[in-house]
């Protein structure tokens, strides 16, 4: 058991800069389609900032092991889930949802491959499920048939913020690989 993972300094932080910059335009563009209500706008911007996800991940170390093949394969997941929900109608949203909820899915299994669930932060499972249940109930008078689907998701990802914090306060892992 036990956490663990290798990792090496990306060789590109200028890449790394030249996409982080990318993404501000492209988030501007994303922030401009979205209050003119454009359709169009959401189905180009929405989805190459989600690419840009993949393309980040691919530009790192870790992401060449079972742990980067997870994470890889969940952001691929989330990105169709982008386009759903760029798409209007019930339908979309409920197969966005499921790709989201998958994709997280997919991220815990990554952050296993990293730190066996008995190795996570347990202690901080109340805040996450707090804040979850708090969401939950926020959402809840406005979800109508959704209420079961949307419940799924917020569990899910409270799982997954689980495993993240767990890495990301595991001191035992090099802060490389943790950030």
């Amino acid at each position: 058991a036990g956490c663990r993972l290798r990792v090496k300094e990306s060789p590109i932080p200028q890449l790394m800069l030249l996409t982080v910059m990318t993404a501000a335009v492209l988030l501007i563009g994303l922030l401009a389609a979205e209050q003119r209500q454009s359709l169009k706008g959401r189905l180009l911007f929405k989805p190459s900032l989600s690419l840009l996800f993949v393309i980040t991940a691919l530009m790192q170390a870790p992401f060449q092991s079972t742990y980067g093949a997870w994470i890889l394969a969940g952001l691929g997941l989330s990105l169709a889930g982008d386009v759903l929900l760029a798409v209007p109608g019930q339908k979309s949203l409920l197969t966005g949802i499921a790709m989201f909820t998958v994709a997280h899915i997919l991220y815990i299994c990554g952050f296993t491959a990293i730190c066996a669930v008995a190795d996570w932060s347990w202690w901080a499972a109340f805040g996450l499920a707090a804040t979850g249940s708090g969401v939950f109930a926020w959402l809840y008078p406005h979800l109508g048939a959704l209420k079961l689907p949307v419940a799924a998701y917020v569990t899910v990802i409270s799982l997954m913020l689980l495993g993240a914090v767990s890495i990301g306060w595991n001191t035992d892992l090099p802060l490389t690989g943790r950030k």
